[in-house]
């Protein structure tokens, strides 16, 4: 979904947006790489039970938007994540 407001902006303010959608995308890709799930917080997180959906909503220029994918990648495989 980023890289369609990239190629082909919806609205005026998504062309007005596109420097920050292309830093956004560097952060989040950056963040991936770097990022190393923590085997204590998953014995953690397995601890609670929590059997719940996980729900991120975001927007592509925000600064909160690079830990997106990491926070997916680190509930992989424990709770369904979905993003908006």
């Amino acid at each position: 979904m980023q890289h369609q407001r990239l190629e082909n902006p919806a609205t005026p303010q998504d062309a007005e947006y596109k420097m920050y959608y292309e830093l956004g995308i560097q952060r989040m890709e950056r963040t991936l790489k770097k990022f190393v799930i923590d085997e204590e917080q998953i014995k953690e997180l397995k601890s609670k039970n929590f059997n719940g959906k996980i729900l991120i909503i975001s927007e592509a220029w925000c600064g909160m938007q690079l830990t997106v994918p990491a926070l997916a990648k680190f509930f992989e495989g424990h709770n369904e994540v979905k993003s908006s």
